[in-house]
């Protein structure tokens, strides 16, 4: 069950979780071009040929995602594209009901490498971490904090956002995770008695349409006694939006509902000015390769202090991410940066276990 399942609404946007069938069975493969269907007979060697254009292997129990890995590291993306397979449980052989079920194996071998990501999902082995957003002329003040997801592996060990994130995006899972990811970054804030406003991340690829995607979201907030002016859509540039009608009709939704917009990794890429433009957010947060080291390096200061200005003359508030070292925040505080977040500060950590340390003004 989907968080749009446990508040009742119908989203457009997000689809079912499909798992791969564990059940024993066969699968089949049709090719298009003789050298795919030639490597496939050598790596291959029990596969039975069908006619010349196909073969198929037998599948074991809970042995078709190992079998689609197998198969994806024999052939080259190209190769997989014009390679198109049918997996038939059991015994019986394909019928012409089943031709509706013939799919590109590249999209099979995604699903098989994101299978793990799936069952992670459906079985709730998800929690979020926190690291505190600080005020940069008084690191002591929590201004806010920033929702991180972590996945836990069957065995209870960690498992990164970016592996998950990669998976997500191969195996056309990101609009799934994408709101997962605010689903646990909700429930974990609650729980946890979370005081200040709650940046969460929200990737823009992922929201086909926000009046959609995120009304899950909001009953969620709603439900869990969260104020929404206190919550913090923190919009990220991994996965671009369609279009930027796209940006400007997320924007126009989270001011229509009371949320706030932060943009993320500002100064990164060539795009960061327009997308300030389209989005207008009400906090910017300079990319930590731009604050890494800015004391030493006058291009990286010179960069920075003009973002800084544009910023102020906008009415926008300002956050130096990644800030690890005193001398990075000493130059932050003295060029007027309102809000720090980093190492030096705090790392990521269960809310309930996230105690600040105090530490002298600057």
């Amino acid at each position: 069950m989907g968080i749009c399942d446990r508040v009742g609404i119908h989203c457009t946007g997000c689809a079912t979780l499909p798992r791969l069938s564990n059940a024993e069975g066969r699968l089949y493969l049709f090719f298009s071009r003789e050298l795919s269907l030639a490597k496939v007979q050598v790596a291959f060697p029990e596969a039975v040929a069908h006619d010349p254009r196909a073969l198929s292997l037998a599948v074991p129990p809970e042995g078709l995602a190992p079998l689609l890995t197998r198969l994806g590291a024999q052939l080259t993306r190209n190769e997989r594209a014009d390679v198109k397979v049918l997996f038939k449980e059991g015994l019986s052989q394909p019928g012409f009901a089943d031709l509706g079920r013939v799919s590109p194996l590249d999209e099979l071998v995604a699903r098989g490498q994101g299978d793990w990501l799936i069952g992670l999902m459906l079985a709730d082995r998800m929690t979020s971490h926190f690291q505190p957003i600080v005020r940069a002329k008084s690191p002591s003040t929590i201004f806010a904090q920033e929702a991180l997801l972590r996945g836990i592996d069957e065995a209870g060990m960690a498992v990164p956002p970016g592996r998950m994130f990669d998976a997500a995006r191969e195996a056309g899972l990101l609009v799934q995770l994408d709101q997962r990811a605010r689903d646990t970054a909700v429930r974990s804030a609650a729980q946890g008695g979370l005081a200040q406003p709650l940046f969460m991340n929200l990737n823009p690829a992922a929201i086909t349409e926000p009046a959609s995607c995120l009304q899950a979201t909001l009953r969620q907030i709603d439900a869990a006694g969260l104020k929404r002016e206190r919550i913090v859509f923190e919009i990220v540039e991994t996965d671009r939006a369609r279009s930027p009608r796209d940006l400007e009709l997320l924007r126009e939704y989270c001011r229509d509902e009371g949320v706030r917009i932060a943009l993320d990794d500002f100064g990164a890429g060539y795009s960061s000015v327009t997308l300030l433009h389209r989005l207008r957010p009400e906090f910017v947060k300079l990319d930590r390769d731009l604050v890494s080291g800015i004391q030493e390096d006058r291009y990286k200061a010179a960069i920075v202090d003009r973002l800084l200005e544009l910023c102020r003359s906008l009415g926008i508030l300002t956050v130096a991410e990644g800030v690890e070292t005193d001398a990075e925040h000493r130059w932050f505080v003295d060029h007027g940066a309102d809000l720090a977040q980093g190492f030096l500060f705090a790392k990521p950590a269960p809310l309930t276990a996230t105690p600040l340390p105090v530490i002298a003004t600057v």
